[in-house]
């Protein structure tokens, strides 16, 4: 792995930029905290399922997050993957995760649990710093595990859909609907109301250790009237209606690639609430009670300059030392500020077309389902130019079926989520997994990043709210305010008189 700050383009290759994760700038904390755990799931996780992908590069430029796909060049470990992707398959290694999970998802969530006991306010900066590092600890193990599975939902879920599109001609929104009910994680969504404690340190508003959580949002917390499986009698119509355009050679691949894709839908989705989300909310809520505390100390300015530390810092900081000084970190606050306006490109360099046609078919459907699931995490919008008549405000994947209209609530920033409000229409940049503490207030979800497999695309199928996403200019075209009409199942969003 190599990983570096950068002004402008990082080098050779092609770098593309992770807009549904990091829409907005990077902190510092979560860059030198984050990356590392990140590679070494992926790495590990990757290679057990056969991928070619050997690694990610990394860099920040302006505080934006640029990924390089780095493929496996060495003769020797090329067969090792050939083989492990056999096995792979063989095994249903997906399965086996799927099973672990959920031992270790209890005894995650119940050391989580004790964290969440623990008021930061009340230690002395000896017993603070040894509980950030604790939960630097719990973090980058969930982070870890986090990406070390990802796979195991790539892998079913996008060998099915990819399949299912190519014999029935169906766009992927419409083969992951048959999936709505089957998400890993349903039965979390519903339980908000009475499990406060669960979720009250949880990161809603994004992915960075800057988002709010629900303990900050408190007007959010509306509790879940929503019914599970509501949606499930349509989702057995829309099965029988696809199962009825397959040609008959393939029928029976079809019922078994869907009870799969069943079986493994969601996991990376619902993981990253338990392994990433409520562990780095945690590490938040310590942070900003160890910025109390140094500004105190005269060696902070203000409580965000916090982010723009490396953990390091942040321990010397709360060991007495004054480096780096409150001025320089008030600088790069500044900086970072700036950056929030700055236009980037969505990529650089050149993409070059990768084939998988010439690898062993087990090697070659493992590395076909994993790059077409990635590619619908991410906002590719087709050259389809199909769509309504009526004007058009802005288009882009229809995420979650069902028409709403709605007063449009733009959420740029962590803090506007303070505005929404009962039966309004969330439009923002991205969402976390989290966001689904929201969902019972709104009736419809617009964003500007993401896919058909996008974790806002993901939660908004299972509880039947309308959705478009990666439209990428919902919050800069939509006003704040307007009277907007969403189409979910076409992909548009439209503005009312």
């Amino acid at each position: 792995m190599s990983f570096g700050i950068f002004d402008d383009c990082p080098g050779p290759g092609f770098w593309e930029r992770d807009n549904s994760h990091f829409p907005l700038p990077m902190s510092l904390h979560l860059w030198e905290l984050f990356l590392p755990a990140y590679d070494g799931g992926t790495r590990r996780g990757l290679a057990r399922y056969g991928s070619l992908i050997d690694h990610f590069d990394f860099a920040r430029v302006k505080g934006r997050l640029y990924l390089k796909t780095c493929f496996v060049d060495d003769p020797a470990e090329r067969n090792i993957r050939m083989q492990a992707s056999q096995d792979a398959l063989a095994g249903k290694l997906w399965r086996l995760d799927t099973a672990d999970w959920q031992n270790i998802r209890e005894n995650l969530r119940l050391r989580l649990l004790r964290f969440s006991e623990i008021e930061p306010n009340r230690l002395d900066l000896i017993e603070l710093q040894s509980h950030i590092a604790s939960l630097r600890e719990v973090f980058l193990e969930g982070t870890l595990r986090h990406f070390f599975q990802q796979p195991s939902s790539m892998f079913p879920v996008g060998d099915w859909v990819r399949a299912a599109c190519a014999r029935t001609g169906c766009a992927p929104s419409e083969a992951l609907s048959l999936l709505i009910g089957s998400h890993a994680g349903s039965s979390d969504f519903f339980v908000v109301a009475d499990q406060l404690d669960e979720y009250s340190d949880r990161i809603i508003t994004g992915f960075d250790v800057m988002d709010l959580t629900l303990r900050e949002l408190p007007q959010l917390r509306c509790g879940a009237d929503w019914q599970p499986n509501a949606r499930l009698p349509e989702a057995a119509e829309r099965e029988t209606e696809l199962r009825a355009r397959i040609p008959a050679q393939w029928t029976a691949d079809f019922d078994a690639g869907l009870l799969e894709a069943k079986a493994a839908y969601g996991l990376h989705d619902e993981d990253v609430r338990v392994t990433y989300l409520w562990p780095l909310g945690l590490l938040r809520r310590a942070l900003l009670a160890a910025a109390g505390k140094l500004i105190d100390a005269g060696r902070l300015h203000q409580t965000d300059h916090i982010f723009q530390t490396t953990p390091a810092e942040v321990d010397n900081l709360l060991a007495g030392n004054r480096a780096p000084a409150a001025g320089e970190l008030a600088d790069r606050a500044a900086e970072f500020a700036g950056w929030k306006d700055a236009k980037l490109p969505p990529s650089f360099g050149t993409k070059e077309l990768v084939s998988f046609q010439e690898l062993p078919a087990p090697c070659m459907r493992v590395n076909e389902a994993i790059a077409f699931y990635l590619g619908q995490m991410e906002d590719q919008l087709s050259a389809n130019g199909n769509g309504p008549s009526w004007s058009l405000m802005v288009a882009g994947h229809a995420a979650s079926p069902g028409r709403y209209e709605g007063w449009a609530r733009v959420v740029r920033q962590p803090s506007d989520f303070r505005k929404l409000r009962h039966g309004d229409v969330l439009v923002a940049p991205t969402t976390s997994p989290a966001y689904n503490v929201i969902l019972p207030m709104i009736g419809a979800v617009v964003t500007d990043r993401g896919g058909t497999l996008s974790h806002c695309a993901i939660v908004a199928r299972e509880f039947g709210i309308p959705a478009v996403v990666g439209t990428d200019q919902a919050t800069s075209r939509i006003p704040d305010g307007a009277r907007i009409l969403v189409d979910g199942d076409r992909g548009f969003v439209a503005v009312r008189a």
